[in-house]
């Protein structure tokens, strides 16, 4: 028999990036009939520790035992598959159980896979902590993926992680593209990687104006291919 795929969120860092991604999923799956949508249970807490500080000051430990929790609460309600809306988050994934591990869509597998189709030259947003942690370097897709990503020396990476962090607050993202354009002519990269889930805002609002900036939002991409997972067989 086939049931229909539950799907799971971690949210709220932030809050509005993560609430955008749910609208994403919902925009892109929309049907003539509203019943046959995705499901989508969204664990939506602001209070998790800053990722990037707990990273840079040594205190993990905290971020995998509330991500736990997290993850064990979205199984018991039958959760098939977990998307974590921090890329930065990430960095803990290899000190999680295995059953919860197994069921995170990981953000970073999805990203170096499009930049190993596309084979443009790409450039790499994300916050401080996920560089520190060198969540994409130490990826196995890395090796074939690196000879398409640049990443930002580290005084435009210092005013990028600020950029970032001005964004979970209520703002204008637009406001990024002449600092996001002038960042991808100095680099020569013909398009971005949003390796933040902050960065989600944003892209959704280049899709929808149709602009001509060329991205890769793991998140778009997982909320456009939720058609094609909705079912599960079930013996």
């Amino acid at each position: 028999m086939n049931m229909r795929t539950r799907w799971g969120i971690v949210g709220g860092m932030g809050a509005l990036a993560s609430a955008d991604f749910a609208r994403t999923i919902y925009e892109c799956n929309i049907t003539k009939d509203e019943q046959d949508g995705p499901i989508v249970i969204m664990f939506s807490d602001p209070t998790m520790p800053d990722r990037t500080e707990a990273f840079l000051n040594g205190s993990t430990s905290v971020l995998v035992d509330r991500l736990v929790e997290q993850l064990m609460d979205l199984k018991d309600l039958g959760v098939d598959n977990v998307v974590l809306c921090c890329v930065t988050l990430h960095y803990t994934l290899p000190h999680l159980p295995l059953e919860l591990r197994r069921s995170v869509v990981s953000l970073v597998d999805v990203a170096l896979a499009q930049v190993i189709d596309r084979k443009q030259r790409q450039l790499l947003l994300c916050s401080t902590g996920t560089r520190a942690a060198a969540i994409f370097e130490s990826h196995d897709l890395w090796g074939e993926a690196s000879d398409y990503v640049v990443s930002p020396d580290e005084h435009d990476q210092k005013l990028i992680h600020e950029m970032l962090y001005r964004y979970k607050q209520p703002g204008d993202v637009g406001l990024m593209a002449p600092k996001i354009e002038s960042l991808l002519t100095q680099y020569g990269a013909e398009s971005f990687i949003a390796g933040c889930t902050e960065l989600h805002s944003f892209t959704r609002r280049l899709r929808e104006m149709n602009s001509p900036m060329k991205f890769v939002d793991p998140l778009i991409t997982i909320a456009e291919r939720f058609i094609s997972q909705q079912r599960v067989a079930v013996a």
